[in-house]
């Protein structure tokens, strides 16, 4: 079981990966393949940043499973919608850029209030927080 927790975060790790690639690689074949290709990089990286959520929020709830089923449907929604905005054809135009900033902003600070929770949990002082 171990095992399927890394090889899904390094599966998606390497899906972010491949469509930045294929985004810096051909984004200059034309205007269309440049929008399309810069749809499957966003998409890349919102799942890149899921999949090291995920393993993460598994291990550090392990004794708290109802905190980590919460913690998991809260995170799951907020890259559901996120992934919604990130498929609009509307979502590339330079007028939203502030709007594309702020949705990969609420994807990385999502991780924030578990891992201060979970400090609580233990206590600054623990031993597994230093770690």
């Amino acid at each position: 079981m171990i095992k399927h927790r890394f090889i899904t975060m390094v599966m998606a790790i390497q899906i972010a990966m491949f469509a930045s690639a294929a985004y810096h690689l051909f984004n200059c074949q034309s205007q269309i393949v440049c929008q399309k290709l810069l749809y499957i990089d966003c998409i890349g990286i919102a799942i890149g940043l899921s999949g090291c959520f995920f393993p993460v929020m598994h291990y550090a709830f392990f004794c708290f499973p109802h905190l980590k089923m919460i913690y998991g449907a809260i995170i799951g929604m907020i890259f559901c919608i996120s992934g919604y905005f990130i498929t609009r054809s509307w979502f590339g135009e330079k007028k939203y850029v502030y709007f594309r900033i702020l949705t990969y902003s609420l994807i990385s600070l999502s991780g924030v209030v578990p891992s201060a929770h979970w400090t609580i949990l233990y206590g600054i002082r623990s031993e597994i927080v230093l770690i």
